[in-house]
């Protein structure tokens, strides 16, 4: 017998149903709207290009480079610092008139240090430049992490509202068989916890998308919406080659790395500057007045101090035990940077490769085992129990494989991170 369809249903019902209909419709329309004006869905791209601008630590590592910049106005001051006077007025004890003489001091810089401080500036911006890109390569990841957990997060709640709606009908088909006599308290009550079980789960569910909600939020500065209905959950596809040699250059490229060699750089040339300042400028002296007879009394002069006590020692000895702390840090993180490289690649490979078996084989059949277990109980040649059993190991393979799609994510970010790019 052909079933009626909803419009007809509705046209059955009469007019203060379709107008009860009509009202709904609005409703759901009106807050959708609502909620679609504070909030959106955003890609992968858009979640990494936001992070990128919006983040707090793009920020900071943006003012990081603000500030090297400025220093380079100081850096690029001239060789000839500010002229100073000194005025002496004096008078003799077999004169009756006074003696004034002015000298005025102009410091000229003669042994490079301006050079030095321009090479030091330039070395700072280069670094803080460097670490401002390393920044932005752990964003990406922090992005890349944070929207795999949102859209399987998603995938949990649908996977899980779905179960909740099914658990429900069949509690309902349960307790109108219990009222006819026709089943058990005993099955009634399975049903029942069957539903329990499943209200449980969708709400961790529920818990892990706000979570996952709030993290895309507080990195791309927008509040977010859920999911939409048949978001890909699946990890994108790593291009190019994975081998040794092929990691070993992606490596060599990492942002994570390549802040090291800068501030290198930058300490070698703090300890030239520091070195160049140990000499203080050369002072011109111009002299001028009168003497206590009252004749004019020109003259010049230099004035040269000797770096003999003070030659900034701890400055420099700072600046290279610094460089020196610098390399080891170097070597310390090249090892952890390689580990965690073909650890998040090895997770992948291990990802896809499961999840390809589950799909093709592990799912199916234990999909294929629930169905023989419904029309096993169809027939009564199966307790409730079993059903239910069989129901449940289905759903825990769903909700594993959902497991190992959010480690996947996990590991694809940490490329992301370790490259500074979408692998």
């Amino acid at each position: 017998m052909n079933k009626r369809t909803p419009v007809q249903s509705a046209r059955h019902a009469g007019v203060g149903a379709s107008r009860v209909v009509v009202f709904l419709a609005a409703w759901m329309a009106l807050v959708f709207a609502e909620g679609t004006a504070h909030a959106d869905w955003l890609r992968l791209d858009d979640v990494i290009r936001l992070a990128k601008t919006q983040a707090l630590a793009s920020v900071r590592a943006a003012q990081g480079v603000t500030q090297a910049e400025a220093t380079m106005r100081g850096a690029k001051l001239p060789a000839v610092g500010n002229p100073y006077l000194d005025l002496q007025i004096d008078r003799g004890s077999t004169t009756k008139d006074v003696q004034a003489l002015g000298y005025l001091y102009v410091p000229i810089e003669i042994n490079g240090a301006r050079g030095a401080r321009v090479d030091e500036s330039t070395a700072l911006i280069s670094w803080k430049r460097m670490q401002s890109s390393e920044a932005q390569s752990l964003l990406t990841g922090e992005a890349v992490s944070s929207y795999g957990d949102l859209v399987v997060a998603g995938a949990r709640v649908s996977e899980n509202t779905f179960g909740e709606q099914s658990a429900r009908a069949e509690a309902t088909y349960f307790d109108a068989r219990l009222k006819a006599q026709d089943a058990t308290v005993y099955e009634k009550n399975l049903a029942d916890a069957e539903v329990a079980r499943w209200v449980q789960t969708k709400g961790e569910a529920l818990v892990k998308l706000a979570i996952a909600r709030g993290k895309v939020s507080a990195l791309t500065g927008r509040a977010i919406d859920t999911p939409p209905t048949g978001t890909d959950v699946t990890l994108p596809l790593l291009r190019g080659r994975w081998d040794e040699a092929a990691m070993g250059e992606r490596l060599a490229r990492s942002p994570l790395l390549q802040p090291f060699k800068k501030e290198k750089e930058y300490w070698q040339a703090a300890v030239t500057r520091a070195q160049k300042e140990s000499f203080q400028p050369l002072n011109l002296t111009l002299i001028g007045g009168r003497g206590d007879p009252g004749d004019v009394r020109l003259g010049g002069g230099m004035v040269f101090t000797f770096p003999i006590m003070t030659r900034n020692a701890g400055e420099i000895a700072k600046a290279e035990a610094s460089s020196v702390n610098v390399t080891r840090e170097e070597n310390v993180t090249l090892s952890i940077v390689r580990a965690r490289l073909a650890s998040a690649y090895e997770q992948i490979v291990a990802v896809r490769t499961t999840i390809t078996t589950l799909d093709d084989t592990g799912l199916p059949a234990l999909q294929k085992a629930l169905e023989a277990a419904q029309d096993l109980y169809k027939l009564g040649k199966q307790e409730i129990s079993r059903l239910l059993l069989a129901r449940r190991d289905y759903a825990v393979a769903r909700g594993r494989r959902l497991d190992l799609l959010e480690q996947g994510w996990h590991a694809y970010a940490e490329l992301c991170a370790i490259t500074g790019e979408a692998p």
